[in-house]
């Protein structure tokens, strides 16, 4: 249920009106469907359809941040699970954010 209206090729009026009648033919047939509805498990944690990832926001160091764990690679449950736990602890989490690499560099002699 995808149709571009470039702007180039129709302008904004006729682009506008375009896809409105593909939006009224696409309702008369019946073919609109209702948009999936997720359910938050906390607040401040939500899913994020278009990149489809789970998204967590938390304050740190009287900052706020934000998370995104992708359900493509850790799973629609697994990326839930990350950024609530995320949320909870934000310090530390679940992942760690270095994958081992030191915390500082070393020094360099000049």
């Amino acid at each position: 249920n995808a149709r571009p209206f470039p702007v180039k090729k129709f302008g904004v009026e006729r682009a506008k009106r375009e896809a409105y009648a593909w939006y009224e033919e696409l309702r008369d047939a019946g073919r609109l469907k209702t948009k999936k509805h997720i359910p938050s498990p906390q607040p401040g944690v939500f899913y994020d359809a278009r990149m489809q990832d789970w998204v967590c926001f938390f304050w740190r160091d009287n900052r706020p941040l934000s998370r995104c764990f992708s359900a493509n690679k850790f799973g629609f449950d697994g990326a839930q699970k990350l950024a609530v736990a995320k949320q909870n602890d934000p310090v530390n989490g679940v992942l760690p954010l270095r994958k081992g690499k030191p915390l500082l560099k070393p020094f360099r002699k000049a």
